[in-house]
């Protein structure tokens, strides 16, 4: 009813810029970064400067289970996920996905 915003999600490799704009908006701040190589090398790019926000959290899909939720994707789609414990468990018509995305970084503390 504030109108502030409590999770602010972005997917793929974002923009430093977008990530400061969405720290400064939001509570937390949470990155679904995926493509293996490509994932590493924009963290590598830029992690020290992506350290300093504070409510920060970067996780990493595999190319396994990104291509596994490419399967299952359709226009009219309806999926149902269940988070425990630090894994998804995705489900899609008659498909289900179980997903273990890795944290990267956590705000305050490095996990790689």
């Amino acid at each position: 009813m504030t109108g502030s915003i409590d999770l602010w999600i972005l997917v793929g490799q974002p923009d430093e810029r977008w990530l400061r704009k969405a720290s400064g908006r939001s509570r937390q701040v949470v990155v679904m970064s995926y493509g293996d190589r490509v994932a590493d090398v924009w963290w590598e790019q830029n992690h020290k400067s992506l350290e300093k926000i504070a409510n920060l959290t970067v996780y990493q899909l595999n190319a396994e289970d990104t291509q596994a939720l490419a399967a299952v994707a359709t226009r009219a789609m309806t999926l149902q996920c269940l988070i425990q414990e630090g894994e998804l468990l995705i489900t899609g018509g008659d498909e289900s996905i179980r997903i273990e995305p890795r944290v990267i970084f956590r705000s305050g503390s490095l996990i790689r």
